[in-house]
C-alpha cells in the first residue's frame, strides 16, 4: 500500500466519544449520531470534511478497547457543546495512507499498516493516537489515514 508522508500543523476538533472494542460496529452509530449533531458545532473549518480520531488505551492489548471521536475541525476559541469534547492534534508528521471505504475489510488494513507497513518501512510511532479524514462529496471511495512518526 502506498502513502504519502507529511507535516501537519497542531488544530482543534470537538467532536462525540466511543470507548469500547467496535466489536458491534458501534462506531457506524457512532457516525450517524455525529452528523445529527454535527450543527451544534460552531467554528467549524472546512464543513465539507470530518475527523475520525483514534487514541488508546492501556486495555488496548487485552481486551481491544480504544478511545474513537467522530468529529469536525474547528477554531481553537470555538464553545463545546454538552456531549462533546474537544481534542487539541499536536504538530507531527504523518506517514498518510489512503484507504477504500470498504467496510468489512477496514481493521485489516489498518492492522496491516501498523503490523507491516511501518515496520518494514522503518517508520516509527510518534504518539498514541492516529486520525482519519473524510472528505465529504458525492462519491465516497477513499478516507485518508494519518499515522504520526518520527
Amino acid at each position: 500500500m502506498e502513502y504519502t508522508i507529511i507535516e501537519k500543523k497542531a488544530f482543534s476538533i470537538v467532536g462525540i466519544k466511543y470507548y469500547g472494542n467496535n466489536s458491534n460496529n458501534e462506531i457506524h452509530g457512532l457516525w450517524e449520531a455525529f452528523e445529527k449533531r454535527i450543527n451544534e458545532i460552531e467554528n467549524r473549518i472546512n464543513v465539507t470534511t470530518a475527523y475520525g480520531y483514534d487514541t488508546w488505551t492501556e486495555e488496548i492489548a487485552t481486551t481491544g478497547n480504544f478511545i474513537y471521536y467522530a468529529a469536525a475541525e474547528v477554531t481553537d476559541d470555538t464553545k463545546v457543546p454538552s456531549g462533546m469534547d474537544l481534542i487539541k492534534v499536536p504538530s507531527n508528521k504523518y506517514a498518510v495512507f489512503q484507504v477504500p471505504y470498504d467496510y468489512p475489510r477496514i481493521d485489516k488494513v489498518i492492522q496491516s499498516i501498523y503490523k507491516d507497513i511501518l515496520p518494514a518501512e522503518g517508520l516509527e510511532l510518534n504518539g498514541d493516537y492516529d486520525f482519519e479524514i473524510h472528505h465529504q462529496k458525492k462519491e465516497k471511495s477513499v478516507f485518508y489515514f494519518h499515522v504520526p512518526i518520527k
